[in-house]
């Protein structure tokens, strides 16, 4: 909670480095300043104009994997993602690493 988006560079980069002919992309919301549901419905508009129907593959960290799950909730709630064109394209998730979530709650979270 409360990180910024430099926490994830190194990693970012490292990856980069790694996969330089995959699309990487980073995603960042103000965890403290909206709700999980609105994290994820802006991850869904993300991912629809960024990415279409190509195939994805997700890494999340700790909040992230709570905010990615919802995201794939809505997606099912509404059939895929409302693409920039218009048309409702099915998410297609090829993986999801998950660094550290949340899975067992958090302690920070509940003080």
């Amino acid at each position: 909670l409360g990180r910024t988006r430099r926490s994830m560079t190194p990693l970012f980069n490292a990856l980069r480095k790694r996969l330089p002919d995959f699309d990487l992309q980073q995603f960042a919301y103000a965890s403290m300043m909206d709700r999980i549901d609105d994290h994820a419905r802006a991850l869904a508009d993300y991912v629809a104009w960024s990415f279409g129907s190509r195939p994805v593959i997700f890494i999340a960290h700790s909040l992230g994997n709570i905010v990615l799950r919802r995201m794939y909730r809505i997606a099912k709630e509404h059939q895929g993602l409302l693409l920039p064109d218009g048309t409702i394209q099915p998410l297609n998730v090829q993986g999801h690493a998950m660094l550290g979530p949340p899975n067992q709650g958090s302690l920070i979270a509940k003080r």
